[in-house]
């Protein structure tokens, strides 16, 4: 098997929590000191998108299984689900009395429509909150 050509991202977008595969290993999220997640293309590390919107710093980050969704836990006691490759909000998950820890996605959440995805996402408070995601519609995706 060829080795991979080696790639490097830029330290100051490396600096976060956190960061996550795709499934398919297309795409890279990394979480950043700044607030934000960066998504990268993979294999040639080109920049995508810079996901905007956590008031404090992020926690975790996790893909659906069929890369559709990704879903970030912020210390600003929100979870937020995005639509993937495009890096739009799908929504704000709101009720955390603590900062949001983790965030994971169950092996279920791989059905496309018309199934929603779920994530339980934790939080200081040792609580477990489900997150049913509107189901994947391909007009949601970038063209």
């Amino acid at each position: 098997m060829a080795a991979l050509p080696e790639r490097r991202l830029t330290p100051s977008c490396l600096n976060g929590n956190d960061l996550a595969f795709s499934p398919n290993g297309s795409h890279l999220a990394t979480t950043s000191a700044d607030r934000t997640v960066r998504l990268w293309a993979m294999p040639s590390g080109k920049p995508i998108a810079i996901l905007t919107g956590h008031t404090d710093a992020i926690n975790d980050i996790a893909f659906s299984p069929d890369g559709s969704r990704l879903t970030t836990a912020g210390g600003d006691n929100t979870a937020r689900l995005w639509n993937m490759p495009s890096g739009k909000l799908v929504t704000t998950l709101t009720g955390h009395t603590a900062a949001v820890y983790a965030i994971a996605f169950t092996p279920g959440g791989t059905r496309r429509p018309p199934r929603a995805q779920t994530a339980p996402s934790g939080s200081g408070t040792s609580s477990f909150r489900p997150i049913r995601s509107p189901p994947y519609a391909p007009s949601q995706a970038a063209p």
